[in-house]
């Protein structure tokens, strides 16, 4: 009991020389000037609280929320799928594929009409990204080094 009561009267005691600093006594000015902000971010963040509780606890909220962002994301989704599935195909057929790549093969593919749409799809994308680096000012830390 008595260790408790020095202990005590050590961090008064602490406590008191903490307050007497100048730049504590700003510091909880400025705390106190800031109160009524506070307070109002706090009765805030109190409303939304209840009222997420409330969202949480409502199953045909959560149900109508989870159908509406499976429905918005179900789109993305299939395109994921059906471009993973081409990826798995593509690279199955190049692992079978052990025949020779030509200059003539390839003069030949770049009559395809698929291989002419990507390639100006890959043109414009380069276009693109050039003029968008291009407007954007270089930091220092991207900066060439020379």
């Amino acid at each position: 009991m008595e260790d408790t009561l020095q202990t005590k009267g050590t961090f008064e005691t602490d406590v008191f020389e903490l307050i007497a600093q100048p730049e504590i006594q700003r510091s909880l000015i400025e705390i106190a000037q800031q109160l009524p902000k506070l307070a109002q971010v706090i009765h805030l963040l109190g409303k939304t609280y209840d009222v997420m509780e409330e969202v949480l606890q409502d199953p045909d909220l959560l149900e109508g929320l989870g159908r509406t962002v499976r429905q918005k994301t179900g789109p993305i989704q299939k395109k994921l799928d059906e471009l993973s599935q081409v990826v798995q195909e593509a690279k199955l057929r190049a692992s079978e594929d052990t025949g020779n790549i030509s200059v003539f093969s390839l003069l030949g593919l770049l009559r395809d009409p698929v291989v002419q749409d990507n390639l100006r799809f890959v043109r414009a994308f380069l276009t693109v990204l050039s003029e968008r680096e291009a407007e954007t000012p270089m930091e220092d830390s991207e900066a060439p080094i020379q």
